[in-house]
């Protein structure tokens, strides 16, 4: 995950990351709350769709808790005294968000390819039982997670700079190798089968004046131009957000060691960068798939009224009415 960092710190680029960071943690953890306790108690939410993005909104708020390890980190407030437990934690860390990171991308394939079967295929998604069907995915798909990051284990290691500790991946041709499998398992590949999921869906939608399917993502209300622009915001999205991280492994892949030395000034930008971008898609993934959907939005005003306002005014009839004359007595 870490490959390089800047032997030197930016004081003022620090500031601004971590500033950044926070604001991220908050309105992510916000949005897939939200997402999280609406798909849970409206039963009329519970569809494939939605169990999907409960997953990803799960996979999405514990993620977004690792970036207290990275503030840790660049505020200089994490510590690190042995080599030995320095190597752990760093092992740890890095495995344990690449896990995340591509837990989230491979959910958002998968999500892709839900919309696709519903759409081409509607009476095969209709005839399977959802939760069966969903359990079963998101198992391969923490799996498949767990084994794409497994490679961080052995390579990540722990280098001590003027600036600190640092966790690096060695250059060698077999780091290089799996950098650029990571890139094309992580990036390229979800890309490949996104694209292709929304050209097909945008050219069915549009061939129709209306969807035989109940969509969750795509709301069967909304015109063909909404429908494509969402698609367009869901593809660019993606784009924007990983990008960079599969930039990030492409140049330490293929770059020679002689070139990533003369880079390695502006590598703690370029992570940075790549941070940001993974981390900004834990807030667009609630706002792109959940409040999207106009069925969702319904489902949030409904529990917002019958649950949290509700609770409100009971409250609020429990105490006692205020009297003037109380206050001569």
């Amino acid at each position: 995950m870490e490959f390089f960092q800047s032997v030197e710190k930016t004081d003022s680029l620090i500031v601004v990351y971590v500033v950044l960071m926070m604001i991220i943690f908050v309105t992510g953890t916000a949005g897939n709350v939200v997402t999280c306790v609406v798909i849970y108690s409206d039963r009329s939410m519970h569809t494939a769709t939605n169990y999907y993005l409960f997953n990803l909104a799960v996979s999405d708020l514990i993620a977004l808790f690792t970036i207290f390890l990275d503030v840790c980190y660049y505020s200089d407030l994490l510590s690190i005294s042995s080599d030995s437990v320095g190597n752990i934690i760093c092992k740890l860390e890095c495995y344990t968000v690449g896990v995340l990171w591509n837990n989230g991308v491979l959910i958002l394939t998968v999500l892709a390819i839900e919309r696709y079967f519903a759409i081409k295929h509607p009476l095969a998604v209709k005839r399977g039982g959802a939760r069966r069907r969903v359990a079963y995915v998101m198992a391969g798909v923490w799996s498949a997670a767990l084994l794409e990051t497994l490679p961080d284990l052995f390579v990540v290691r722990l280098m001590r700079t003027r600036s600190g500790p640092v966790c690096f991946v060695p250059v060698s041709r077999y780091n290089q190798l799996a950098s650029a499998a990571a890139a094309v398992c992580g990036f390229l590949l979800p890309l490949a089968i996104m694209v292709y999921v929304y050209v097909v869906i945008a050219l069915t939608v549009n061939a129709r004046d209306r969807s035989s399917c109940e969509d969750n993502v795509f709301d069967r209300r909304n015109s063909k131009k909404k429908v494509n622009k969402h698609i367009m915001a869901l593809t660019l999205s993606f784009l924007a957000c990983w990008l960079p991280y599969c930039g990030f492994r492409m140049v330490y892949a293929l770059g020679e060691p002689r070139l990533l030395v003369a880079l390695a000034q502006h590598w703690q930008a370029w992570f940075m960068a790549v941070s940001l971008g993974a981390w900004v898609s834990s807030v667009l993934n609630p706002l792109l798939f959940s409040l999207a959907s106009s069925k969702f939005r319904k489902a949030l005003k409904k529990l917002w009224h019958t649950k949290f306002m509700r609770r409100t005014n009971t409250r609020m009839e429990r105490v006692p009415a205020w009297s003037p004359v109380d206050t001569h007595r």
